[in-house]
Order: C-alpha cells, then structure tokens, then sequence
C-alpha cells in the first residue's frame, strides 16, 4: 500500500501544510485553482458562521461530501495540573460544547447533544456522522510519515 500512496502524492505535487492552510487558499483563489479540496467539516461550518455575506456568495459553489467510511480526528486533552484539570472540566461543559458547536461547527462527540445542522446554512452538512472508521495508531502513522517525507 505505501508504494501506491507514495505514487499519489508524487502526482500531487506541492501540499499546503495543514488542512487550514489548504482551505484558506481554495477561499482566496477559488474552485479554479483548487475545485477540489479535502478538509474538516468544522472549518465550512465555522467560516459559514463567522463570514455570512462572503459564504452567501460562494455556497453554490460548494458541495459537502463525507467519504464511507470517514475518520474522527480526535485530540486528547491530558490535564498535567491543576490548571489542566481546569481546562477538561471546561471542555466538559454543556454551554461551551453548545458554543463550539454553534460557532465553530465541532461535534463533541456526546450522543444526545444537539447538532442542528440547519442552523448553519450549509447544503449537505450530514445530521449524524454514522460510518466511521477508526484512524491508524502511531507506528502505521509514523511509517506512513516517514514514507512520504
């Protein structure tokens, strides 16, 4: 599998760095320069919820598509101190879950928490991610880096 994926990304070419890099220059250049990117949901909720009148403007243009089965990109928080403590119990808390979710577009995980998608005007945002896979664990990660570096 590492020689084809190797193959792909030499087909590639040059690569943003990160998926924020890569989604802030398909919003600069356009569907010309990139008419096809792969991001995080949350970056199209997030920018429909902090630029209304720029995403009126290109939401015909945009189409959401979630890949069967996807992928959770999860982050763990792992408290050092007390402070950090502080911080899980803040990530814990319905309000702020309810704000990320609301002007950030990040799901949070908790089965009954409310996801209306609707509210962020987005065509295609799915109501529940059902089929996911899990990601790699760290040593299929690091040889896939390493390969590709």
């Amino acid at each position: 599998l590492l020689p084809r994926l190797q193959a792909l990304f030499q087909k590639l070419g040059y690569m943003e760095s990160s998926s924020s890099d890569l989604f802030d220059q398909f919003l600069k250049t356009g569907m010309g320069a990139k008419p096809l990117i792969a991001g995080y949901e949350s970056q199209l909720l997030e920018f429909a919820v902090q630029e209304p009148e720029t995403w009126e403007q290109i939401k015909g243009d945009i189409v959401m598509v979630y890949p069967t089965p996807t992928v959770w990109s999860s982050h763990v928080f792992i408290a050092l101190d007390e402070a950090g403590a502080l911080g899980i119990d803040a990530l814990l808390d319905e309000e702020v879950q309810r704000l990320a979710w609301e002007n950030h577009g990040f799901r949070t995980g908790v089965y009954d928490a409310p996801t209306d998608t609707a509210q962020f005007g987005v065509a295609g945002v799915a109501e529940e991610v059902t089929q996911v896979a899990p990601m790699p664990g760290a040593p299929v990660m690091e040889a896939i880096i390493a390969a590709l570096s």
